[in-house]
Protein backbone atom coordinates (compact mmCIF):
# COMPACT_ATOMS: atom_id res chain seq x y z
CA UNK A 1 0.00 0.00 0.00
CA UNK A 2 1.34 3.39 -1.10
CA UNK A 3 1.15 6.26 1.36
CA UNK A 4 -1.54 8.18 -0.85
CA UNK A 5 -3.75 4.64 -0.23
CA UNK A 6 -3.39 4.96 3.72
CA UNK A 7 -4.13 8.53 3.62
CA UNK A 8 -7.62 7.14 2.03
CA UNK A 9 -10.12 8.87 4.47
CA UNK A 10 -8.39 10.50 7.53
CA UNK A 11 -8.98 13.62 6.18
CA UNK A 12 -12.73 13.32 4.28
CA UNK A 13 -15.34 15.97 6.12
CA UNK A 14 -18.64 14.84 7.10
CA UNK A 15 -21.97 16.44 8.67
CA UNK A 16 -23.74 14.74 11.34
CA UNK A 17 -27.39 15.37 11.48
CA UNK A 18 -27.54 14.97 15.15
CA UNK A 19 -25.12 17.82 15.74
CA UNK A 20 -27.42 20.29 14.00
CA UNK A 21 -29.05 22.82 16.36
CA UNK A 22 -33.04 22.04 16.87
CA UNK A 23 -34.95 24.20 14.68
CA UNK A 24 -32.66 24.36 12.54
CA UNK A 25 -33.34 23.08 9.08
CA UNK A 26 -29.81 21.58 7.08
CA UNK A 27 -29.30 23.45 4.15
CA UNK A 28 -28.59 21.61 0.85
CA UNK A 29 -25.18 21.43 -0.82
CA UNK A 30 -24.65 23.28 -3.39
CA UNK A 31 -24.62 21.47 -6.93
CA UNK A 32 -21.55 20.27 -8.05
CA UNK A 33 -20.15 19.61 -4.40
CA UNK A 34 -19.27 15.80 -4.78
CA UNK A 35 -17.21 16.62 -7.93
CA UNK A 36 -15.28 19.11 -6.31
CA UNK A 37 -14.66 16.77 -3.27
CA UNK A 38 -13.35 14.66 -5.32
CA UNK A 39 -11.08 16.95 -6.83
CA UNK A 40 -9.65 18.31 -3.54
CA UNK A 41 -9.36 14.68 -2.12
CA UNK A 42 -7.05 13.47 -5.68
CA UNK A 43 -5.17 17.18 -5.27
CA UNK A 44 -4.58 15.89 -1.56
CA UNK A 45 -3.15 12.45 -2.71
CA UNK A 46 -1.32 13.88 -5.47
CA UNK A 47 0.44 16.20 -3.35
CA UNK A 48 1.32 13.29 -0.60
CA UNK A 49 2.81 11.28 -3.53
CA UNK A 50 5.11 14.08 -4.26
CA UNK A 51 6.19 14.58 -1.24
CA UNK A 52 7.30 10.80 -0.60
CA UNK A 53 9.79 11.48 -3.32
CA UNK A 54 13.79 12.39 -1.76
CA UNK A 55 14.77 16.11 -2.55
CA UNK A 56 18.24 14.40 -3.57
CA UNK A 57 17.81 11.26 -5.81
CA UNK A 58 21.45 9.17 -5.41
CA UNK A 59 22.34 7.80 -9.02
CA UNK A 60 25.63 5.98 -10.38
CA UNK A 61 27.34 4.69 -12.98
CA UNK A 62 29.84 2.90 -14.67
CA UNK A 63 33.61 4.85 -13.84
CA UNK A 64 35.08 3.36 -17.63
CA UNK A 65 32.85 5.92 -19.13
CA UNK A 66 30.15 5.90 -21.65
CA UNK A 67 30.78 8.76 -23.63
CA UNK A 68 28.82 10.79 -25.18
CA UNK A 69 26.49 9.43 -22.49
CA UNK A 70 28.33 9.91 -19.24
CA UNK A 71 32.13 10.86 -18.85
CA UNK A 72 34.15 13.05 -17.06
CA UNK A 73 34.98 16.53 -18.34
CA UNK A 74 38.59 17.19 -19.50
CA UNK A 75 40.65 20.02 -18.66
CA UNK A 76 43.42 20.50 -20.57
CA UNK A 77 43.39 16.96 -22.26
CA UNK A 78 43.00 15.30 -18.91
CA UNK A 79 39.93 13.61 -16.81
CA UNK A 80 38.31 16.33 -14.22
CA UNK A 81 36.27 15.16 -11.07
CA UNK A 82 33.07 16.77 -13.34
CA UNK A 83 30.58 14.19 -14.48
CA UNK A 84 28.97 15.26 -17.63
CA UNK A 85 27.13 14.21 -21.31
CA UNK A 86 23.81 13.81 -22.84
CA UNK A 87 22.42 11.19 -19.92
CA UNK A 88 23.55 13.57 -16.97
CA UNK A 89 22.34 16.42 -18.81
CA UNK A 90 18.87 15.18 -19.48
CA UNK A 91 17.98 13.50 -15.90
CA UNK A 92 19.67 16.61 -14.07
CA UNK A 93 16.60 18.77 -16.30
CA UNK A 94 14.24 16.45 -16.26
CA UNK A 95 14.38 16.14 -12.15
CA UNK A 96 14.98 19.92 -11.63
CA UNK A 97 11.67 20.91 -13.40
CA UNK A 98 10.78 19.06 -9.56
CA UNK A 99 12.69 20.89 -7.40
CA UNK A 100 14.38 17.21 -7.15
CA UNK A 101 18.67 17.44 -7.28
CA UNK A 102 20.98 14.84 -8.36
CA UNK A 103 24.48 13.60 -7.35
CA UNK A 104 26.14 11.36 -9.81
CA UNK A 105 29.02 9.10 -8.42
CA UNK A 106 31.33 7.03 -11.16
CA UNK A 107 31.68 3.71 -9.86
CA UNK A 108 32.56 0.24 -11.39
CA UNK A 109 29.82 -0.66 -13.62
CA UNK A 110 29.39 -4.15 -12.22
CA UNK A 111 29.04 -2.69 -8.65
CA UNK A 112 26.74 0.22 -9.53
CA UNK A 113 24.39 -2.61 -10.97
CA UNK A 114 24.28 -4.10 -7.89
CA UNK A 115 24.16 -1.12 -6.04
CA UNK A 116 21.54 0.01 -7.44
CA UNK A 117 19.64 -3.28 -7.13
CA UNK A 118 20.19 -3.60 -3.66
CA UNK A 119 18.71 0.07 -2.79
CA UNK A 120 22.13 1.95 -2.03
CA UNK A 121 21.76 4.21 -5.10
CA UNK A 122 18.16 4.94 -6.31
CA UNK A 123 18.80 4.33 -9.98
CA UNK A 124 21.65 4.26 -13.25
CA UNK A 125 20.89 5.73 -16.66
CA UNK A 126 22.30 3.60 -19.49
CA UNK A 127 21.35 0.05 -19.58
CA UNK A 128 19.30 -1.80 -22.40
CA UNK A 129 16.42 -3.88 -21.11
CA UNK A 130 16.26 -7.65 -20.35
CA UNK A 131 13.93 -10.25 -18.50
CA UNK A 132 16.90 -9.86 -15.45
CA UNK A 133 16.92 -6.43 -15.39
CA UNK A 134 12.77 -6.11 -15.32
CA UNK A 135 13.26 -8.23 -12.23
CA UNK A 136 15.86 -6.44 -10.26
CA UNK A 137 15.04 -2.36 -11.30
CA UNK A 138 11.84 -0.49 -12.67
CA UNK A 139 12.69 0.19 -15.89
CA UNK A 140 11.93 3.49 -17.29
CA UNK A 141 10.96 4.28 -20.70
CA UNK A 142 13.55 4.52 -23.69
CA UNK A 143 15.07 7.62 -23.84
CA UNK A 144 17.35 7.03 -26.73
CA UNK A 145 19.06 4.67 -28.95
CA UNK A 146 21.95 4.07 -30.76
CA UNK A 147 22.84 4.07 -34.44
CA UNK A 148 24.80 1.45 -35.85
CA UNK A 149 27.37 2.67 -39.05
CA UNK A 150 30.04 1.24 -41.39
CA UNK A 151 32.92 2.95 -41.96
CA UNK A 152 34.86 2.45 -44.80
CA UNK A 153 37.97 4.23 -46.14
CA UNK A 154 36.92 7.19 -48.40
CA UNK A 155 39.75 5.93 -51.27
CA UNK A 156 37.73 3.14 -51.83
CA UNK A 157 34.26 2.04 -53.73
CA UNK A 158 31.29 2.78 -51.15
CA UNK A 159 30.18 -0.33 -50.15
CA UNK A 160 26.56 -1.55 -51.10
CA UNK A 161 24.65 -1.91 -48.00
CA UNK A 162 20.78 -2.61 -49.20
CA UNK A 163 20.14 -5.16 -46.28
CA UNK A 164 22.02 -6.41 -42.98
CA UNK A 165 22.68 -9.54 -44.40
CA UNK A 166 24.80 -7.95 -47.61
CA UNK A 167 27.69 -7.43 -44.44
CA UNK A 168 28.17 -10.52 -45.03
CA UNK A 169 29.47 -10.14 -48.48
CA UNK A 170 32.32 -8.05 -47.02
CA UNK A 171 35.61 -8.65 -44.63
CA UNK A 172 34.45 -7.22 -41.30
CA UNK A 173 36.80 -5.54 -38.28
CA UNK A 174 35.84 -5.43 -35.10
CA UNK A 175 37.25 -4.77 -31.46
CA UNK A 176 38.74 -7.43 -28.96
CA UNK A 177 36.01 -8.43 -27.05
CA UNK A 178 32.62 -6.87 -28.47
CA UNK A 179 29.89 -8.94 -29.72
CA UNK A 180 28.04 -8.07 -33.27
CA UNK A 181 25.06 -10.72 -33.02
CA UNK A 182 22.54 -7.51 -33.37
CA UNK A 183 24.25 -7.31 -36.93
CA UNK A 184 23.61 -10.87 -37.94
CA UNK A 185 27.12 -11.66 -37.27
CA UNK A 186 29.05 -14.45 -35.59
CA UNK A 187 32.35 -14.32 -33.87
CA UNK A 188 34.16 -16.25 -37.07
CA UNK A 189 32.69 -13.22 -39.63
CA UNK A 190 34.42 -10.48 -37.81
CA UNK A 191 38.22 -9.58 -37.81
CA UNK A 192 38.77 -8.98 -34.06
CA UNK A 193 42.08 -8.72 -33.76
CA UNK A 194 42.14 -4.85 -32.85
CA UNK A 195 42.73 -3.98 -29.47
CA UNK A 196 40.67 -0.16 -29.95
CA UNK A 197 39.07 2.20 -32.20
CA UNK A 198 42.62 3.54 -33.41
CA UNK A 199 43.82 -0.10 -34.95
CA UNK A 200 40.58 -1.06 -36.17
CA UNK A 201 40.72 2.36 -38.19
CA UNK A 202 44.28 1.54 -39.22
CA UNK A 203 43.32 -1.58 -40.93
CA UNK A 204 40.68 0.09 -43.14
CA UNK A 205 43.64 2.36 -44.72
CA UNK A 206 45.78 -0.85 -44.77
CA UNK A 207 42.82 -2.43 -47.22
CA UNK A 208 42.92 -5.51 -43.89
CA UNK A 209 39.12 -4.60 -43.82
CA UNK A 210 36.37 -3.33 -46.10
CA UNK A 211 34.16 -2.28 -43.48
CA UNK A 212 34.19 -1.86 -39.69
CA UNK A 213 31.21 -1.55 -37.53
CA UNK A 214 30.75 0.77 -34.74
CA UNK A 215 28.20 3.24 -33.12
CA UNK A 216 27.91 6.95 -34.32
CA UNK A 217 27.15 7.99 -30.72
CA UNK A 218 29.87 6.21 -29.43
CA UNK A 219 32.00 7.91 -31.99
CA UNK A 220 31.18 10.88 -30.91
CA UNK A 221 31.46 10.62 -27.58
CA UNK A 222 34.94 9.43 -28.29
CA UNK A 223 35.96 12.19 -29.55
CA UNK A 224 34.54 14.36 -26.78
CA UNK A 225 36.70 12.78 -24.56
CA UNK A 226 39.97 13.52 -26.59
CA UNK A 227 40.11 10.54 -29.15
CA UNK A 228 40.71 11.50 -32.72
CA UNK A 229 37.52 12.39 -34.45
CA UNK A 230 36.74 9.72 -37.36
CA UNK A 231 33.18 11.32 -38.07
CA UNK A 232 34.48 14.26 -40.01
CA UNK A 233 38.28 12.21 -40.72
CA UNK A 234 38.43 12.69 -44.67
CA UNK A 235 40.58 9.15 -44.86
CA UNK A 236 36.80 7.79 -43.75
CA UNK A 237 33.17 7.74 -44.96
CA UNK A 238 30.46 5.80 -43.46
CA UNK A 239 26.93 4.48 -44.50
CA UNK A 240 24.31 3.55 -41.96
CA UNK A 241 23.66 -0.24 -41.39
CA UNK A 242 20.19 -1.09 -43.17
CA UNK A 243 17.52 -3.74 -41.02
CA UNK A 244 19.59 -3.37 -38.04
CA UNK A 245 17.31 -2.95 -34.70
CA UNK A 246 18.78 -0.23 -32.62
CA UNK A 247 19.29 -0.77 -29.32
CA UNK A 248 17.21 1.41 -26.96
CA UNK A 249 18.78 2.82 -23.31
CA UNK A 250 17.01 3.37 -20.31
CA UNK A 251 17.38 4.56 -16.88
CA UNK A 252 17.14 1.55 -14.14
CA UNK A 253 15.39 2.44 -10.91
CA UNK A 254 15.95 0.73 -7.57
CA UNK A 255 12.86 -1.17 -6.74
CA UNK A 256 14.24 -0.71 -2.92
CA UNK A 257 13.26 3.28 -1.55
CA UNK A 258 9.16 3.52 -0.77
CA UNK A 259 9.10 6.03 -3.07
CA UNK A 260 10.44 3.92 -6.41
CA UNK A 261 7.25 3.84 -8.04
CA UNK A 262 6.42 7.33 -7.63
CA UNK A 263 10.53 8.13 -9.07
CA UNK A 264 9.79 5.93 -12.28
CA UNK A 265 6.18 7.90 -12.74
CA UNK A 266 8.26 10.54 -12.49
CA UNK A 267 10.88 9.55 -14.93
CA UNK A 268 8.22 8.12 -17.17
CA UNK A 269 6.45 11.37 -17.28
CA UNK A 270 9.52 13.61 -17.78
CA UNK A 271 11.20 11.81 -20.39
CA UNK A 272 7.34 12.61 -22.35
CA UNK A 273 7.64 16.21 -21.65
CA UNK A 274 11.32 16.16 -22.63
CA UNK A 275 10.61 15.11 -26.22
CA UNK A 276 7.36 17.20 -26.46
CA UNK A 277 9.08 20.47 -25.47
CA UNK A 278 12.21 19.97 -27.72
CA UNK A 279 14.06 19.55 -24.65
CA UNK A 280 15.71 16.12 -25.68
CA UNK A 281 16.35 17.04 -29.16
CA UNK A 282 18.46 20.26 -28.72
CA UNK A 283 20.35 17.56 -26.22
CA UNK A 284 20.92 15.03 -28.89
CA UNK A 285 22.51 18.06 -31.27
CA UNK A 286 24.93 18.61 -28.42
CA UNK A 287 25.88 15.81 -27.32
CA UNK A 288 25.50 12.90 -30.27
CA UNK A 289 25.72 15.05 -33.37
Amino acid sequence: MSRADRAGSSGTRYIDNHSLSAGHAMRPFPPGWRKAALCLALLSLSALARASLPTTVKICEGEEEWPPFTYFSRVNGKAGTEVTGFSVDFVKLLLAKKGIAATIDMIPWKRCQQEVADGRYDMLLNATENEERERLYWVSDAYYQLTGIAFYASSRTPPRLDKLEDLRRYKICGIRGYTYDNYGLSVGQVDQGSANVAMAMGKLLLDRCDLFLNNREIMAGMHAIGAEDYLRDPHFAYLKVPGLHPPRFHMMISRKPPYALELKTLIDKGIRDMEKSGVAERLRKRYLE
